[in-house]
């Protein structure tokens, strides 16, 4: 659940400035602000948000592509970029290895992932 502050879907590999990360194509990034996270989902094929959008958990996003620079070349397969990036006073930092552990651990015991459902 969050605030879509970026989704972007117009990624092409003959326009530097079709999207704001180049190797990350099409991309979504959602905010938690109640939990200080920040979600980046990156390389999609499409891009079912919009910025400004209320989530709720398990909303789908988008679909797994092979957008982006590296992401397209061949042989290359559809994936996803996922990251989980905290925020406080001091700045913001990526998720630790066992947090995001834990955090995944947590979700699955309830039966969803709620980070990844929705993406296909």
């Amino acid at each position: 659940a969050g605030v879509v502050i970026v989704a972007e879907s117009g990624w092409t590999e003959a326009d530097p400035f079709s999207t704001s990360s180049r190797l990350g194509g099409n991309s979504v990034i959602v905010v938690n602000p109640v939990i200080h996270r920040m979600y980046r989902y990156c390389h999609l094929e499409s891009v079912l948000v919009s910025a400004g959008e209320l989530l709720r958990s398990g909303q789908t996003i988008g679909t797994v592509g092979h957008s982006g620079i590296n992401a397209s070349r061949p042989r290359h397969g559809g994936h996803l970029h996922f990251e989980v990036n905290e925020y406080d006073v001091s700045g913001v930092h990526a998720m630790d290895y066992m947090g995001l552990v834990s955090l995944l651990n947590s979700a699955s015991s309830t039966g969803s992932i709620p980070i990844f459902t929705g993406l296909r």
